[in-house]
C-alpha cells in the first residue's frame, strides 16, 4: 500500500468520482504519482540516463536550446488549458484506424498512461498494425535499463518492417 496520507486518499477518491477536473486537480495528481508511486520512475530499473540524453539533445541539430529549456523547466504546469487538454486526450479512435505498423512501448509501472488500459485496448482494437511491448522496470519515463529495451525493441520492430 502506498505511503499516501489518508487526507490525500480521500481527495483522490473524490477526483475519481468527478467527471470534470481543473488544472489544480491535475497538477496535484501528477505530484502524488511522482511522490507516492512508481508511475513516473520504476525503482528497480534505476534512474533514467538524463545526462547522456541532455548531452545528445544539446549536440543534436534537431533540437534548440528552447527545446532543452522546455524539457528542464517543464512549462506545461503554467499552461492550464494545455494541462486540461492533455488529461482529456483520447487517441483510441485514431489508433484503431492506424494503417501502418505502430509500436507502443509501455512501462510496466506507468500509471500516467495506464499500462493495463493500453494493453487491453491493443488486444481489443482488432487492428493488426497496432502493437504494444511492455518495458519491464520502467514507469512513464524509461529507466536506465528501460532505455536499452526501448532502443532494442524499437529497432527490432523497424527491422521487421
Amino acid at each position: 500500500m502506498s505511503e499516501m496520507p489518508e487526507k490525500y486518499r480521500d481527495r483522490l477518491s473524490g477526483m475519481k468520482e468527478s467527471s470534470t477536473h481543473n488544472a489544480e486537480d491535475i497538477k496535484v495528481l501528477f505530484k502524488w504519482i511522482n511522490k507516492y508511486t512508481e508511475g513516473y520512475y520504476s525503482k528497480k530499473g534505476g534512474k533514467p540516463p538524463f545526462g547522456p540524453i541532455m548531452r545528445g539533445m544539446i549536440s543534436s541539430p534537431d533540437y534548440t536550446m528552447k527545446d532543452f529549456k522546455a524539457i528542464v523547466v517543464n512549462g506545461y504546469t503554467k499552461n492550464e488549458s494545455l494541462l486540461i487538454e492533455l488529461a482529456k486526450v483520447d487517441l483510441s479512435e485514431t489508433l484503431k484506424e492506424v494503417d501502418i505498423p505502430y509500436l507502443i512501448l509501455q512501462g510496466d509501472t506507468d500509471i500516467v498512461t495506464s499500462t493495463k488500459m493500453i494493453s487491453d485496448f491493443v488486444k481489443t482494437s482488432k487492428n493488426n498494425n497496432l502493437h504494444m511491448e511492455l518495458v519491464e522496470n520502467s514507469g512513464h519515463i524509461p529507466s536506465a535499463t528501460g532505455m536499452d529495451v526501448i532502443i532494442n525493441k524499437g529497432f527490432g520492430f523497424l527491422k521487421q518492417m
